[in-house]
């Protein structure tokens, strides 16, 4: 009797169910470690963008009517991708929103930012919320994304 070399389909089936379940049991993990990178960098974002508005101000003495004056030609403050309202794509998993005064009355001496998963619960389920005074708050998304709401949140530390 002959006995051939390889592997019989049985133990070759172990093995392709033994990698299924390790993916099985890893791939939550991955997707959470994701999500908060894709959180990290939105605060990260945020604080870059505080930076843009106080050096806009700086310079013309009000702060930005917008995304599209912080990153305007000749000398930006910010990378044009950082305006998701104009190119309609996420930036770092989530979207980025600019609101001038207190969201009820366009007031040149304030602002605020905020910024929520691009794709709720696969780009993170947390909102991000930075105003004027450069605090970066964080609240669960979906909520209200009024400046009285979210300047309420807790700061992130």
């Amino acid at each position: 009797m002959r006995r051939t070399r390889g592997f019989t389909l049985v133990e070759v089936m172990l093995v392709v169910a033994i990698i299924g379940l390790l993916a099985a049991l890893t791939y939550p993990s991955l997707m959470r470690a994701r999500a908060n990178a894709y959180a990290g960098a939105a605060v990260g974002s945020l604080r870059t963008a505080v930076n843009a508005c106080e050096t806009y101000r700086a310079t013309h003495r009000v702060y930005p009517a917008g995304f599209a004056a912080l990153t305007a030609q000749p000398h930006p403050y910010l990378i044009e991708s950082f305006d998701t309202t104009a190119t309609g794509r996420p930036y770092e998993g989530h979207q980025f929103f600019y609101v001038l005064g207190d969201g009820v009355q366009a007031r040149p001496d304030m602002y605020y930012i905020y910024a929520v998963p691009a794709i709720p619960g696969v780009t993170g389920t947390r909102v991000f919320y930075v105003d004027e005074t450069g605090v970066v708050r964080v609240g669960t998304f979906p909520c209200a994304l009024t400046r009285a709401y979210m300047s309420g949140l807790p700061p992130i530390q």
